[in-house]
């Protein structure tokens, strides 16, 4: 996998030979700075690498990953996995990782932050949203009938204060 600088230069930032095993690799740039970039695939892993290509935090999950991303800061990069209730935060500026019950025992499917807050929004495979508040470590669960497939921002809809629209 490489890394461009701008794609019409072609300029390499750095290589990742395989960083996940053979298969595809997906990534997350930290956004601000742009200092950190993670990285996941099919070994049940995410990785944490810095500007030089070199690993920060090498971070297991349980089974694979089926969202990840930073906040709107970039301080803190939210991991969910696929048959776990379990959200995994990793604090760039401390390196610390934390583990958080979704409160939910069906699994978590798709994940996005809100743009302008501490806000993580959670859909699970029976349907279900979670909302949590990482500054105030609180979640509140809607339990919906029907599944919840796709998740994004949005400034025209707005189905909570944070512009998320979920369908």
């Amino acid at each position: 996998m490489f890394i461009y600088c701008v794609p019409l230069i072609k300029q390499v930032l750095y290589r990742l030979d395989q960083p996940h095993g053979s298969g595809n690799v997906y990534i997350s740039w930290r956004p601000g700075n742009s200092t950190h970039l993670a990285t996941t695939g099919c070994d049940s892993t995410v990785a944490v690498f810095d500007r030089q290509g070199d690993i920060q935090e090498r971070i297991q999950i349980s089974g694979l990953c089926t969202g990840f991303g930073w906040d709107s800061d970039g301080d803190l990069l939210a991991i969910i996995s696929q048959n776990s209730s379990t959200i995994i935060l990793w604090d760039a500026t401390t390196g610390k990782k934390a583990q958080i019950d979704a409160g939910v025992r069906d699994g978590l499917t798709c994940m996005m932050w809100a743009k302008k807050s501490c806000l993580l929004a959670i859909g699970t495979q029976k349907g279900n949203l979670v909302l949590y508040d990482h500054i105030n470590a609180k979640y509140d669960i809607n339990h919906k009938t029907s599944k919840l497939q796709i998740m994004f921002p949005s400034k025209r809809y707005c189905n909570i204060s944070d512009h998320f629209i979920f369908t």
